[in-house]
């Protein structure tokens, strides 16, 4: 949503600056004018579930980085925000394996990207990596500081 509305805004400068002024209701007009894909409400769907495992997974990267910077007695940030680093080189490193799976998009009919060849891919890899967070986390919690 907010790559949405960061477009509009952008491309409303851009009109006020090149000094050619569209009004509201032309405006308003021309998105009822657009031509959505036939399968646009699975797509908003896909994306919505994609953003939400990849936020899932993030909060749970942060809290792995945290529980094994810990580990580390004297300089337990310090060793955070490192364990972060090494956690998104991992990631970064497993996502270019896998970058075949995002290569040679097809397009369909209506000009959209075939999106399950992007949204599967991206699913799969935020459920698995938010299930080794989640087992690291845990055991680092209850075998290594005693807290569970």
């Amino acid at each position: 949503m907010v790559a949405m509305l960061t477009g509009i805004l952008i491309g409303i400068g851009a009109l006020i600056v090149s000094g050619e002024f569209i009004s509201l209701r032309e405006l308003i007009r021309g998105f009822y004018e657009i031509e959505l894909p036939k399968h646009f409400g699975l797509y908003v769907i896909e994306v919505l579930l994609l953003g939400i495992t990849g936020i899932v997974k993030t909060i749970m990267q942060i809290y792995a980085a945290i529980t094994i910077g810990h580990q580390v007695p004297n300089r337990t940030t310090l060793a955070s925000i490192g364990a972060y680093i090494l956690i998104m080189i991992f990631e970064s490193s497993v996502g270019r394996i896998m970058l075949p799976l995002f290569i040679n998009l097809e397009y369909s009919a209506d000009g959209f990207v075939n999106f399950n060849r992007v949204f599967i891919p991206g699913f799969i890899m935020a459920v698995i990596f938010s299930v080794i967070y989640f087992f690291i986390c845990k055991y680092l919690m209850e075998k290594r500081l005693n807290l569970a």
